[in-house]
């Protein structure tokens, strides 16, 4: 079963890929090639290369969250007064977020560098226009079942998907016995966790509308430079600065941005291939 699945893993990546350039219309196709491009070349340069010791924290910020806060400084945006009226889930959308979301979050613990962006992603290209609050049902249980997945392949195949599992590994070997009370508690944490989330969320919202949007945007990106600025150096700011320029184009050509995480793809692909 696992030589199986170590076989499979880079078809799956190709046909990923393949598929998230697809799923764009006209020109947006060769667009999103190029994002892919760029982003799985500086992935390539930057996780190979011994002069970056660390440069995934640097790359993954310049990638997608640096570019959405200068482009939220340039539209001067703000944070509309919230609503306590979520849209109402019928049991059947409760049933399809949970089926699909368990799919999912099989595909990211089971295929690497998979983030649930791309599972998201890929699952609405083939199920129907989804509702907000469908979606959102359906990005939290890729997320909460992520973490069970990744136990479950942990203790099937001994990979490690997620850095709870990888933490694990490391501090106890995974048996039936301890798999299932880790199920457990995770399912009892996931529970407690809902319930907080819509609790807090009520009362944040409520505060919202009163932040500085742009004070905070801006505190928020020198933060990330001068973290970055220590903790990697001179090349972990040039790493998030050439990310950066990469995760801007998607929002300047309108495409997804999900695109950007060939920066982990592509190595992953050629170390199965065995180019890396």
């Amino acid at each position: 079963t696992a030589d199986f699945v170590q076989a499979g893993i880079p078809v799956a990546l190709v046909l990923v890929l393949a598929s998230m350039v697809w799923g764009e219309n006209g020109w947006n196709k060769l667009r999103a090639a190029i994002v892919i491009g760029l982003a799985g070349a500086l992935g390539l340069l930057t996780l190979g290369g011994s002069a970056f010791t660390d440069p995934l924290f640097p790359a993954i910020t310049g990638l997608f969250g640096v570019p959405g806060l200068l482009y939220s400084l340039k539209a001067k945006n703000r944070v509309p007064p919230q609503q306590d009226a979520p849209e109402p889930l019928t049991p059947k959308n409760l049933l399809e977020g949970s089926v699909l979301g368990c799919l999912a979050a099989g595909m990211t613990a089971l295929l690497p560098a998979i983030g649930p962006g791309e599972a998201s992603f890929l699952l609405m290209k083939f199920a129907r226009r989804m509702s907000p609050s469908l979606y959102l049902l359906l990005a939290g249980c890729i997320n909460a079942c992520n973490l069970l997945f990744s136990l479950l392949f942990l203790y099937l195949l001994g990979k490690t998907r997620t850095g709870a599992a990888a933490a694990l590994a490391q501090l106890q070997p995974l048996d039936a016995d301890w798999l299932l009370a880790f199920t457990g508690a995770g399912l009892v944490s996931a529970a407690f966790g809902a319930w907080a989330a819509v609790a807090l969320a009520k009362a944040a919202a409520k505060e919202l509308p009163r932040i500085n949007y742009a004070l905070l945007t801006k505190a928020t990106l020198a933060f990330l430079v001068v973290v970055v600025g220590l903790v990697q150096g001179v090349p972990g700011l040039l790493v998030l600065g050439v990310a950066a320029c990469i995760g801007l184009l998607p929002l300047a050509w309108g495409i997804r941005r999900a695109h950007g995480m060939a920066y982990l793809m592509v190595p992953t692909l050629a170390y199965y291939l065995g180019f890396a």
